[in-house]
């Protein structure tokens, strides 16, 4: 295994830190107290500096064609997972003398792009010999057509990927996919409880 040897201590500190993300990014919204990440400079945003453990982020900063900023699907997702990070490292109670560190890269919602950034994130380090570099876990990315390929990619190197959005039932295939997580139901899942619904209070019809 990458990073840290151990598989279930890699998927705790990932879940805990997406827990940290969904609800910060609650807290954003509501009280607008995030730090704004300049639009020009959003392709990639780093924080590698005395960092012993990384997390990756992919989200879709800017539409497909890389040009349009999208700031509800993209940026200020990633902005939540940056301040639950800060919120992280700035806590003496939560990790002892460890410092998170992290490495956020725009998919542009395309699967080759999303890709492309998913082997610039361990290539470097490959090349060098120095695997500390590479993170232990990636959050994302959005849509399914993007975390296909990339969870493919990533389960080659014994890294977790959890995504956010991402609701293909083709990724519940634990045989192919079984370092993919995801905190929202597959849309098969999704299909059968509306489905549920529609029959428990005899509706006709939906508009």
């Amino acid at each position: 295994p990458v990073g840290l040897g151990n598989d279930i201590l890699k998927m705790q500190c990932i879940y805990f830190v997406l827990v940290f993300c969904i609800l910060t990014g609650f807290i954003c919204f509501a009280q607008q107290s995030c730090e704004n990440v300049d639009d020009e400079q959003v392709n990639k945003v780093t924080d590698l500096e005395d960092a012993d453990i990384i997390f990756a982020g992919l989200f879709p900063i800017k539409h497909e064609g890389c040009e349009e900023y999208q700031a509800e699907k993209g940026v200020e997702r990633m902005e939540a997972m940056i301040r639950a990070l800060q919120l992280i490292n700035n806590d003496t109670n939560l990790l002892t003398d460890i410092k998170i560190g992290y490495d956020m890269r725009d998919t542009c919602s395309q699967e080759t792009v999303g890709i492309e950034e998913s082997i610039a994130l361990v290539q470097s380090e490959f090349n060098t010999g120095n695997m500390s570099g590479i993170p232990i876990g990636v959050i994302g990315a959005a849509s399914s057509s993007v975390s296909v390929p990339i969870a493919s990619f990533l389960r080659v190197f014994n890294i977790p990927q959890i995504s956010y959005s991402s609701t293909s039932a083709l990724l519940s295939d634990v045989n192919r996919y079984d370092y993919f997580f995801r905190t929202v139901a597959p849309d098969n899942f999704q299909a059968s409880a509306m489905l549920d619904i529609i029959n428990n209070y005899g509706w006709r019809y939906c508009t």
